[in-house]
């Protein structure tokens, strides 16, 4: 192992151990309450970084400065934690943001239910054990019409728990054109790999027909899968089969269609502007044994995956060893209750994420004219900009949402976009070259002063 340099060895030697940096920590207030595993795992972390900077040549840093160093390791370890944001992007089911916003009264049935016990798998009727998310499964299924519905943590969980329960070791027959990538980064072809399932492409990206399918079908194929293309589009000269068809050839072969419809709509939606997505229903009623769908996108809700479809396979499914590992928690279980009860009772516009697509253009134009005008008080000069919003995680995007949007040139957009990402209600904004654009669309009325807040203390805090 090669000796450090003369130089190195001196300085390394100013470097303080653990214990005095965790005293001299202490006595400057950089660390709270914080156990003392924590502290000490990021002041050697701290000291790792300056001991590798000194064995590269430089000298060892200033206590001040060591002190610093620590405390920006603090930042960024604690800059990972999940924080109420204002999302000011026009974005409504904004995937790195969360998706659907919930209700504030969603949010209070949803603790009151977990600020004790509940009948989560407790029959009150018979005093016996029950059925984990029976009502809100019944619910869905009376809500499509499918004959029944199950629940798990998300959509991908869905695909995978259905294909890993009827295709493992056999193939499933899906359209080159349909061999999409969703959220993240998975794609379609990793999740049949992973389920144990042997795909078999038919087609071509643009056309493939139904003659396609039924040519592919032999001894060992237990599936054909059609995927919505939600978050692309394919235009100009395509085709592809209809579900009703790939239905009938389904069951001449005795095979299972399943249809993963990813988002989609259970109900219309309540914003002109926009064109209704597919339905849950449209899948059923057109053949599909099983749809598969995100509560998010489709509800408004919280994270969840559900399975609709014939009772014979969603009993198999919810019999199947993986449902136990994917099954939803309590707390999702207690806010999807509460936000398919506003379907029930005809109440869905007032869901969050609705009530923010059901904006019009001249309600968020006033609402930009008001904001402007007070950033105007302050000093700050601000125009207005027809623009467009969408409403994301991964639902038409070919179709924005038209809107009106609040444009703002600081001295240097860059510099004022992080002011704005790290303030104490971080604001996340779009921005396009050196102007920052805020979409009141997905501003919650009640942030609209936090919002001011940030504006004015990031240009405070970023003019020269």
């Amino acid at each position: 192992m090669a000796k450090s340099a003369p130089h190195s060895d001196s300085e390394l030697r100013k470097i303080p151990g653990v214990d005095t940096l965790l005293v001299l920590a202490r006595d400057r207030g950089i660390f709270r309450h914080e156990v003392d595993a924590f502290r000490v795992y990021l002041v050697r972390r701290t000291l790792k970084k300056i001991r590798d900077l000194v064995l590269s040549g430089s000298s060892c840093p200033e206590e001040d400065k060591i002190l610093s160093a620590l405390s920006r390791e603090i930042d960024s370890f604690n800059s990972s934690k999940m924080r109420p944001i204002i999302n000011a992007t026009g974005i409504v089911l904004h995937t790195n943001l969360g998706r659907a916003p919930l209700n504030e009264d969603v949010l209070e049935k949803t603790i009151e239910l977990a600020n004790g016990y509940a009948n989560l798998e407790f029959n009150l009727n018979t005093g016996q054990r029950g059925k984990r998310g029976e009502w809100v499964t019944n619910a869905l299924a009376i809500l499509t019409g499918a004959e029944k519905a199950l629940v798990v943590n998300n959509c991908a969980a869905s695909v995978f728990h259905a294909l890993t329960t009827f295709a493992s070791g056999k193939e499933v027959i899906i359209s080159r054109g349909e061999l999409v990538q969703i959220g993240g980064g998975f794609r379609i072809p990793d999740i049949l790999k992973a389920s144990g399932a042997i795909l078999h492409e038919v087609g071509t990206t643009n056309i493939t027909t139904i003659a396609d399918y039924s040519r592919a079908i032999n001894k060992n194929t237990a599936v054909i899968l059609k995927v919505h293309r939600s978050n692309f589009y394919l235009e100009g000269h395509t085709e592809e089969a209809s579900l009703q068809d790939l239905r009938k050839l389904a069951d001449l072969h005795e095979i299972l269609l399943f249809f993963d419809l990813g988002s989609g709509d259970i109900v219309p939606r309540p914003l002109s502007l926009l064109p209704d997505e597919v339905k849950v229903q449209d899948g059923l009623i057109h053949g599909a044994h099983l749809v598969t769908t995100s509560c998010d996108k489709l509800l408004g809700g919280p994270q969840g995956g559900v399975t609709f479809g014939e009772k014979k396979y969603i009993d198999i499914l919810a019999n199947h060893p993986l449902y136990r590992v994917f099954r939803p928690g309590r707390l999702t279980l207690a806010s999807l209750q509460e936000v398919i009860q506003r379907y029930l009772s005809g109440e869905s516009k007032s869901l969050t994420s609705w009530a923010m697509l059901s904006l019009s253009p001249e309600e968020i134009l006033a609402r930009a004219e008001k904001f402007k005008e007070r950033l105007k008080t302050s000093g700050i000069e601000a125009t207005i900009e027809k623009g467009e919003g969408a409403v994301g995680g991964g639902t038409l995007p070919d179709d924005p949402i038209e809107s009106w949007l609040i444009a703002l040139k600081p001295q240097d957009a860059e510099v004022f976009l992080t002011k704005l990402r790290q303030n104490e209600t971080p604001v996340i904004p779009r921005i396009s070259k050196d102007r920052i654009f805020l979409d009141l669309r997905t501003v919650l009325s009640k942030d609209e002063d936090l919002l001011f807040s940030a504006v004015t203390t990031a240009f405070a805090n970023s003019t020269a």
